[in-house]
């Protein structure tokens, strides 16, 4: 029995002398700067998954009025980044009418006036009114053209700083027009209120087709000639009647287009 008491005893001084070894090794250890580094990251390491886990069953166990306070605050965001891609958007529409326009006046060397539409009569698109008006030099007849020089309409209106623009859909817009055919045809051209226009007054002996060009004359000493109105879609034959008619198309949708430009000359 004291035997074993003795074995015993010997085993537990043992074990409690490995441990303290241990211990005292440990802190001698952390004492040297590259290895204690080692274990201060290791403790540091173990300290931030224990945060992370916390964290994520905070997130996990997150009460409802949080979600919706997030879930807010995550379609505001979206908002914003909704309204700044339209500002871009129209940012670069701008720049590509601009161009358009300025190729249109170096090519013709002509005198007009860049102007922005801010108010238009939709959806019909009877009038619009644009940013510019007698201070720019703006009266009333002038020609409105959009892109590489397609007639957009005529100048009604006018104050200082703007101006009101009669579409060439308009049903009261009334412009002479001539076919560029086989040979230059006259006639009047009308708007209906819609995407295409009638044209009137067509000489029955005139050789017109499909696809042919329609330009302004200038014949009535308002608007200038050779404005591109539109393409001949359409020809309507009538034996009885001295003139021919014919539906025209516009080159473009007067609803997608924000600048235009003024010829004063």
């Amino acid at each position: 029995m004291r035997l074993f008491r003795s074995q015993h005893l010997g085993t537990h001084i043992r074990s409690t002398v490995i441990f303290l070894a241990l211990v005292l090794g440990y802190f001698l250890l952390r004492a040297v700067p590259p290895v204690g580094k080692i274990f201060r990251s290791a403790e540091h390491g173990l300290v931030v998954v224990g945060t992370s886990a916390g964290n994520m069953m905070s997130r996990v166990l997150t009460s409802p009025e949080s979600t919706a306070a997030q879930l807010a605050t995550c379609t505001e965001r979206l908002q914003t980044v909704t309204a700044r891609e339209s500002t871009l958007r129209q940012d670069l529409r701008d720049v590509t009418e601009l161009e358009q326009l300025l190729g249109y006046v170096r090519t013709n060397s002509i005198s007009a006036v860049a102007a922005r539409i801010t108010n238009r009569t939709l959806p019909e698109a009877g009038t619009v009114t644009i940013d510019r008006g007698t201070v720019s030099g703006i009266v009333r007849g002038n020609a409105v053209v959009v892109g590489d020089g397609q007639l957009f309409g005529t100048v009604i209106a006018t104050s200082e700083n703007t101006a009101t623009v009669r579409l060439v859909q308009e049903r009261a817009s009334k412009v002479p027009a001539a076919i560029i055919g086989t040979t230059r045809t006259i006639g009047l051209v009308e708007g209906q209120s819609g995407s295409v226009l009638h044209m009137e007054y067509i000489p029955s002996d005139a050789t017109i087709a499909e696809g042919d060009v329609v330009v302004t004359s200038g014949l009535d000493g308002g608007l200038p000639p050779n404005i591109v109105i539109g393409l001949v879609t359409s020809i309507v034959h009538n034996d009885t009647a001295p003139f021919l008619e014919a539906l025209i198309e516009p080159l473009y949708d007067p609803r997608e287009w924000t600048n235009v430009l003024v010829r004063t000359l």
